[in-house]
């Protein structure tokens, strides 16, 4: 049954992946990526979605002088545990690029096999995405190169715990 609702869920992602093969996302024939909302029903996840809407910079959970936990941080708890699948997909093919790394991040979690076909896809992708990993300063990351770290990394701005837990609770 889980193998089922597994392979259900990928064929849902199969016509972007499918649009981006063969278009690319960082080339100028057309863009992959739209502004519609993810389509969730749960208000908490709608809550944090609009929110996120707002956010500008990719942040962990000590940043800033005081090393408070960045609100891309605290955001992903919300959206990651009253998201689905779908929603992240949707998320990862978002104009907004802060949106797409969400996106991205909670796919990596929830299905790493399809958030690494997306992330390869996007790796000509340009825009200039601000991240504020630790501490004061942040920096521009092209959204491939970025998207690719995102995949690699073992534990993206310190957000794999959170999963985990999040995850053990959903299977309860």
């Amino acid at each position: 049954m889980m193998e089922v609702l597994q392979m259900k869920s990928n064929l849902i992602f199969i016509p972007a992946v499918v649009a981006l093969s063969l278009v690319g996302c960082g080339q100028q024939r057309t863009s992959p990526y739209s502004n519609h909302p993810p389509g969730s029903t749960d208000p908490v996840f709608k809550l944090a979605y609009a929110e996120l809407l707002k956010v500008q910079d990719v942040d962990g959970r000590a940043v800033g002088a005081a090393g408070v936990r960045g609100e891309f941080h605290m955001l992903f708890e919300s959206i990651y545990e009253h998201g689905t699948e779908a929603n992240f997909g949707a998320m990862a093919y978002h104009t907004n690029p802060v949106v797409r790394v969400m996106g991205l991040l909670a796919l990596k979690y929830r299905n790493p096999t399809l958030a690494a076909v997306i992330a390869r896809h996007c790796d000509t992708d340009t825009t200039k995405v601000c991240v504020r990993d630790f501490g004061c300063m942040g920096f521009d990351e092209q959204y491939g190169d970025l998207a690719n770290n995102i995949i690699e990394s073992e534990d993206f701005l310190d957000t794999r715990n959170l999963a985990h837990k999040i995850d053990a609770k959903r299977k309860r």
